[in-house]
């Protein structure tokens, strides 16, 4: 089916109906309203570049585009003409719209020529200011000065006369925050830092955000407070991304908060879900994305022996054993056990907290709060050519053990074989 288009204005919209008697004139305005109170206040700019629709008593006169929210529309005779305003699917390119805001122009007929001019007819809903249902847009509220007013965005004529309309089209504090995806989860250890990216628009303003207790606010430009762990958002930011997909959407700043967690907090695991909130100038308050926060406090210990060449008979063989604080908390109890084939002799141990058995070597391995890992170097000695007579397999086994350990103990084993030279 081929759809006619009513000609579409790009500068200044207007139409001129043919005749010369009782012409009038039909303007507006179009605004954003910030605090949804449908009443022009200072600091309210105009909508820009939007689509409009102009009906005369429900059938399509002309639609185009108000350049700079303004338009201006030439009547003549009696009706009630309205002005629709489409606000929704309006991208960069702001490329005409179809239907602007009730059912696609799919029906066309050429309009009485005694009413000054072809009109085209929408069908069996009406296009009225006030009924939006069709298009999914947001419903347009606004006054009326001069004329007769018949509801939002409309006014009726009586054979002549004039009237300017004011269309307030509600800004849309969280049209781009619907587009923000979620972060993803965040999981910290003791002393571990991360920065917190709180998008929100513009116009809004941060409520003060209280962390929990295993959390505190660091290197940041926010004011924070111990006390009640509490960061309040006093620094300025710039736009990170701009309003483009919807008329009246506000454009989406971002603050950025460092957190780390505590180095003193208990031996468990944390889960929380920090959400933001923002005050918004209509008076609404506006939950943010959702940040899931992850604190690792229980003791995770892991143990790994490490060679530093490949063993030969009667070499000196150096195997540093790696003892690692998974969540980096404060261990006061972590003890080290390494035993060794009765036929290999210690010869040295790098650390002073290790003391040397005919079977094994023992070590202390606390841990401070943050600390990640504690190296202990040990030499063995092994048998000389002439001491291994057959193939021989030679074993260390290594364990640390402490308070809380989940699974008790962590162990490790390194093994390798010897055989005769000849």
């Amino acid at each position: 089916m081929k759809i006619q288009k009513a000609p579409f204005l790009i500068i200044l919209l207007t139409a001129t109906i043919l005749g010369t008697a009782c012409s009038g004139t039909m303007s507006g305005e179009i605004y954003v309203d910030r605090n949804h109170n449908n009443l022009r206040d200072a600091g309210e700019s105009s909508a820009g570049r939007v689509p409009v629709t102009i009906t005369r008593d429900g059938k399509l006169l002309i639609s185009g585009y108000a350049s700079s929210g303004k338009f201006s529309v030439a009547t003549k005779g009696k009706g009630i003409y309205c002005a629709n305003v489409q606000t929704v699917l309006l991208g960069q390119s702001q490329a005409p719209v179809s239907g602007t805001g009730t059912r696609s122009l799919s029906k066309t007929h050429e309009g009485d020529t005694s009413d000054g001019g072809a009109v085209e007819e929408v069908g069996d809903d009406e296009v009225a200011g006030e009924s939006d249902e069709q298009g999914g847009g947001h419903s347009t509220g606004g006054s009326s000065s001069g004329g007769q007013s018949v509801g939002a965005n409309c006014c009726e004529l009586k054979w002549s006369g004039s009237c300017n309309i004011a269309i307030a089209i509600p800004q849309d504090y969280t049209a781009d925050l619907d587009e923000i995806p979620a972060p993803p989860p965040i999981h910290l250890a003791a002393g571990e830092h991360h920065t917190l990216h709180i998008a929100y628009p513009c116009d809004c303003e941060l409520k003060p955000l209280y962390l929990p207790q295993v959390l505190e606010a660091v290197n940041s430009g926010e004011r924070f407070d111990p006390n009640l762990n509490r960061v309040e958002f006093v620094a300025s930011r710039p736009v990170n991304a701009r309003a483009v997909s919807v008329v009246g959407a506000s454009d989406i700043c971002s603050a950025n908060v460092e957190v780390a967690a505590r180095a003193d907090i208990p031996r468990e695991d944390f889960e929380y879900t920090i959400c933001p909130k923002a005050l918004c100038p209509d008076g609404a308050e506006q939950e943010l994305a959702c940040m899931e926060i992850n604190v690792s406090g229980e003791v995770d210990l892991s143990v790994e022996q490490r060679p530093g060449s490949s063993p030969s008979a009667g070499d000196l063989l150096r195997v540093d054993v790696v003892v690692t604080n998974e969540n980096k908390v404060a261990i006061d109890d972590c003890q080290l056990h390494v035993t060794f084939p009765e036929n290999v002799e210690v010869q040295s141990t790098a650390s002073s907290d290790c003391s040397i058995g005919s079977e094994a070597v023992d070590c202390e391995c606390d841990f401070a709060s943050g600390e990640e890992e504690k190296t202990f170097t040990i030499r063995y000695r092994l048998p000389d050519d002439d001491e291994i007579t057959e193939q021989t397999i030679f074993i260390f086994n290594a364990s640390v053990e402490a308070e809380d350990l989940s699974g008790g103990t962590a162990e490790d084993e390194y093994a390798f074989t010897l055989s005769p030279s000849s």
